[in-house]
């Protein structure tokens, strides 16, 4: 049974739909808070809660014992510990981790996955990569990347030797060589041929393969030894002493004179769709101050002697390119006119994070390191490090989108597929080995304690764990956390569904009722839920007709969601 009832305010009056007091008692909820909601005084009290724990995806055996740490099809073998990790556009991911009941030379797989759950894909020193019986060899970092049909691609020299060196990728379970020392670079042109030395091969969603290759045979350049190259080594990058990057300050025209050939970080990237294309390069006749250059699709966007802010750049150390083609770089940035020089995260040419300034606003912590940056297709990104927090316990922390900490050294992590925190298992540390799902996830390699008040890890090595960083909605009504802040929210206060929690956020004084003034303006806001016809937004209702903001629509679909149990 419903009644209408008109109600107006400022700039908006329009007939609502309400639930009567006895469908209201059914839900178990009290309506005499309605009134005192609407005019922004809250009624309901809830209690803080701790968050979900972490999840476990699979643990270092030191952390864990079997099952959670059993290699799938590998019988008798464990983890020891997970590497490096990558993501692909869409939801695969790529981790390297050591295995125990092996050698030295097969103790490594490339283990690919999708949520929680993963295979491996290739064993070092037992999977043969071409028909000469080349067996992989992952003791070197320069380590494959994956596209978003699972294919990969892997630049290494084998293990018996190194003075040879060869690409290869893996397209729908078959392998190809893409380069081989002493094979053609026709791209460099007459009879030139690749070296001994490749590395950071990367593969696109339609399986081209760039790579580093050093100690080039180049006929035409005998001293362009260095190239970055595209599409399976048929498109030239850069090369030293030939390319000359654009956008260089002054507009200067210098080459480059070396590319940076870092072992732990890619100096060179190309995103899935193949459309951005970045490196890392020095320039060694720019002026004193300004040689290196962060280079994208041919022109500099990042350059040392250049300034942002009130700040110059003075050292670009690394930089990471995201699938959605959303780039980071760690540098030290020196104020203009004077001090020492700090160590900042930036994003797309803004700083996001800086060692001695606010973890995110109103903290009450700085930073004082930086671990690991990594952002998703939405643009979201997680910051890991450690702060000057007081408590040492927990001032290991990873924050998304310089807004808000999402998970931090003593927090649970729930080892059992129930998801309960009762394992007495701990984040302890984050490493230099995640990525930010699209899926609202968190994946980091992590090392692990069991207290929370201890600051000794049970092992140096990592599990791989999720942290769950985008609150999930059971419903259209689910639009705050249960002490009534939207979402997301702090990270500290779980969401149990729809609940008082999302009745006070509603009605808040910032809430509906001061959103439906806005008109247009309140698109996209906590309360604009559906359509101006009452159908909710996506993802919980498929809207033919026009959104004009906040009005009636989002109220009557509110309500109309609110005493449907969900969570």
């Amino acid at each position: 049974m419903t009644n209408e009832f008109s109600t107006s305010f400022p700039a908006t009056t329009f007939t609502c739909r309400r639930h009567t007091r006895r469908n209201a008692r059914r839900a178990g909820f009290d309506f005499r808070g309605v009134l005192a909601v609407a005019l922004g005084v809250g009624v309901f009290a809830t209690s803080g809660v701790q968050a979900d724990p972490a999840e476990m995806i699979y643990a270092a055996s030191g952390h864990a014992g079997s099952p959670y740490s059993d290699v799938p099809g590998l019988s008798g073998s464990q983890f020891v510990n997970f590497g490096r990790g990558f993501r692909s556009s869409g939801s695969r991911w790529l981790f390297i981790p050591n295995i125990s009941n092996a050698t030295g030379a097969t103790d490594q797989l490339i283990f690919v996955g999708q949520g929680r759950t993963g295979a491996i894909a290739a064993q070092e020193g037992v999977t043969v990569v071409d028909d000469q019986g080349t067996l992989l060899n992952l003791s070197q970092l320069a380590l494959p990347r994956i596209n978003a049909a699972g294919n990969w691609s892997m630049a290494f020299n084998p293990a018996a030797s190194s003075t040879t060196g060869l690409v290869v990728k893996k397209v729908n379970g078959v392998f190809s060589t893409v380069a081989r020392t002493g094979g053609p670079a026709p791209v460099l042109g007459g009879s030139s041929t690749f070296g001994n030395v490749f590395a950071w091969a990367s593969i696109t969603d339609t399986n081209a393969v760039s790579f580093q290759a050093n100690n080039l045979a180049d006929a035409d350049n005998p001293f362009g030894t260095i190239g970055n190259f595209f599409d399976d080594g048929n498109q030239l990058l850069a090369q030293i002493n030939e390319t000359v990057p654009g956008n260089q300050l002054g507009g200067l025209t210098n080459q480059l004179t070396a590319l940076v050939t870092s072992t732990s970080v890619p100096p060179l990237a190309v995103s899935p769709n193949g459309a951005v294309r970045m490196y890392l390069g020095d320039m060694a006749a720019a002026p004193t101050g300004q040689s290196r250059v962060l280079v994208r699709n041919g022109l500099v966007v990042l350059q040392t002697g250049s300034t942002l802010g009130n700040d110059t750049v003075t050292s670009i150390d690394e930089f990471w390119l995201e699938v959605n083609g959303d780039w980071f770089a760690r540098c030290t940035l020196t104020p203009i006119g004077g001090g020492g020089g700090t160590t900042s995260i930036i994003r797309n040419g803004s700083v996001v994070a800086r060692i001695g300034q606010l973890i995110h606003p109103g903290a009450g912590e700085n930073w004082a390191s930086f671990v690991d940056y990594k952002g998703n297709n939405k643009g979201d990104w997680v910051i890991t490090g450690t702060s000057n927090a007081a408590d040492n316990f927990a001032n290991n922390i990873a924050v998304l989108n310089s807004s808000r900490v999402i998970s931090r050294a003593g927090d649970g992590v729930a080892l059992d597929p129930d998801g309960q925190f009762n394992d007495n298992l701990y984040v302890h540390s984050f490493r230099d080995r995640c990525f930010v799902g699209d899926d609202g996830y968190f994946y980091v390699g992590a090392r692990l304690k069991n207290s929370p008040t201890t600051t000794s890890s049970l092992t140096a090595n990592a599990s791989l764990i999720r942290i769950r960083y985008e609150p999930q909605r059971c419903n259209a009504a689910d639009i705050a956390n249960d002490q009534g802040t939207p979402l997301p929210g702090p990270a500290n206060v779980p969401n149990g569904g729809v609940n008082e929690g999302d009745y006070n956020c509603f009605f808040a004084a910032d809430g509906f009722f001061a959103q439906s003034a806005l008109g247009p303006a309140a698109i996209g806001a906590f309360t604009d839920i559906a359509d101006d016809q009452g159908t909710a937004l996506p993802p919980f209702g498929n809207p033919t007709g026009a959104n004009n903001g906040v009005n009636e629509g989002d109220y009557n679909c509110f309500f109309n969601n609110f005493f449907i149990p969900c969570v």
